[in-house]
């Protein structure tokens, strides 16, 4: 701390009882101002840290068509100071990485700056010494509605994390994602015959050309053109009628998600 009057910038040297213990540059500091200034290392000192967290979904509603889930995270971050020194305790401050809404749930900082918080613990001679900080937040994530296996649904039903209103709206949206889908791979399925059938049929007419008109082999494989064209027609009327009936259940499914505001 700055007792009086303001100092200027430049180079700093630290003495304790007349021994130098190391030299450091200070920025302009104001009368009253307080700065941590780093000297010098202590050899005597060491320090592990050691980190842990945990995110948990503690909530879940539907709001205007999207899934708003709550999660809360905790992480626990472990200072281990150990003093060598087995004469002098150490004062520690240890400088905490600073993050926005979290909170923290044991030990507060003493100080703060606007990118650490402080937290003090005093390393006793020849002993290690553990600082246990631990914060917690809470965020919530805007996701879509669709995706989630009824098994799931239904654990998290059982654990209170969810009600069963939203439960049963995330049920019959899963029910109707997977109607949808079903009907996708049916309409897959047609064009991928149709595409078959139309590469098979210019093979045959590619044959037909260069046989016979009376031979046995060429009415057979005429035959199995005429058998084609027919399936082909019907193919065709089906895949419009199955690509409108994606089409609707696309249209209700969406309708159907944009209306949910469940809690």
């Amino acid at each position: 701390r700055r007792p009086r009057g303001p100092s200027l910038p430049g180079p700093l040297a630290v003495f304790d009882c007349s021994v130098d213990e190391g030299d450091s540059t200070i920025d302009q500091v104001s009368a009253q101002d307080t700065r941590l200034i780093p000297f010098a290392v202590d050899l005597e000192l060491s320090t592990d840290v050691q980190h842990k967290g945990q995110r948990s979904l503690i909530g879940m509603r539907i709001s205007l068509g999207a899934l708003v889930q709550t999660f809360s995270e905790v992480e626990t971050t472990t200072y281990v100071v150990s003093n060598k020194d087995t004469r002098r305790a150490r004062q520690v401050v240890i400088e905490h990485p600073r993050r926005e809404r979290w909170e923290y749930t044991d030990v507060k900082p003493v100080s703060t700056t606007e990118d650490f918080d402080r937290f003090e613990v005093t390393a006793a001679p020849g002993r290690t010494t553990e600082l246990a900080v631990t914060r917690k937040s809470v965020t919530v994530d805007e996701t879509a509605v669709t995706g989630y296996e009824i098994e799931r649904l239904m654990a998290w039903r059982k654990e209170g994390t969810i009600s069963p209103a939203v439960a049963e709206a995330l049920a019959a949206v899963t029910e109707r994602t997977d109607a949808k889908w079903s009907q996708e791979r049916l309409v897959t399925g047609i064009a991928e015959r149709l595409k078959e059938l139309r590469e098979e049929q210019v093979r045959v007419a590619g044959i037909l050309k260069d046989l016979d008109r009376g031979s046995d082999v060429y009415a057979n494989l005429l035959r199995k053109l005429n058998t084609q064209e027919q399936e082909i027609g019907d193919l065709t009327t089906s895949q419009q009628a199955e690509q409108a009936k994606l089409q609707r259940l696309e249209k209700e499914l969406a309708e159907f998600i944009a209306g949910l505001d469940v809690q």
